[in-house]
């Protein structure tokens, strides 16, 4: 369970390059974030038809906050 005010990394990917079947599209990335608040197990859509019950945090990042699954949330590392 984390905590309002903790510093967390939230993992992103992000798109690399527009060009034709390369091999690695998406990069992950672990973005720095603040979580502001807790949400615990709550549905979450997880694709177009597709819903799950998931514990949920809702996080700080890049001065918007947005929801994510805590299996995408993780302490810094040192």
């Amino acid at each position: 369970m984390y905590r309002e005010g903790e510093l967390v990394e939230v993992k992103e990917h992000s798109l690399t390059s527009k060009t034709t079947n390369p091999p690695n599209v998406w990069v992950e990335n672990w973005v720095p974030a603040v979580v502001v608040q807790w949400h615990g197990m709550t549905k979450m859509r997880t694709g177009i038809a597709r819903f799950e019950t998931l514990e949920v945090v809702s996080v700080l990042l890049n001065g918007k906050v947005r929801k994510f699954p805590t299996r995408s949330v993780r302490y810094p590392k040192e």
